[in-house]
C-alpha cells in the first residue's frame, strides 16, 4: 500500500474565513476529517478529492520531507511538494528546496 500526507491546503470556498489549514491536524479539523476516515481509499463514497486549477510548473517546488529522520536515507529524498507562492504551506521550506525537474 501507499499513502499521502496532505500537510496543508489552500481554501477556495466553503470554509470559515478564520479556518487555518496549515498543518495536517488543522487540515483535518477544517475539513471535518476524523479517525473514521483512516484507511479509506481516495475513491470511497463520501470522500471527494477534486482537482484544482493547473499550477504552472515553475511554481511547483520540491524538497525533503519534514520530521522523518527515522526513515534513514529516504528522509533526504525530495518527496515533499508545495506551491512556491502559497501562504498556506505548513512549514516554510528550507533553502534545500529545488524546482521540480
Amino acid at each position: 500500500g501507499a499513502a499521502v500526507l496532505v500537510r496543508a491546503v489552500e481554501p477556495v470556498e466553503g470554509l470559515a474565513g478564520d479556518a487555518r489549514t496549515d498543518g495536517p491536524g488543522r487540515v483535518c479539523k477544517a475539513l471535518g476529517i476524523g479517525k473514521e476516515h483512516n484507511r479509506l481509499e481516495l475513491y470511497s463514497p463520501g470522500l471527494h478529492l477534486l482537482p484544482g486549477p493547473p499550477l504552472p510548473e515553475a511554481r511547483v517546488a520540491r524538497g525533503p520531507r519534514i520530521g522523518v529522520d527515522y526513515a534513514g536515507a529516504w528522509a533526504a529524498e525530495p518527496f515533499r511538494f508545495w506551491d512556491r507562492d502559497s501562504q498556506h504551506v505548513s512549514r516554510p521550506p528550507s533553502g534545500r528546496a529545488r524546482k521540480q525537474p
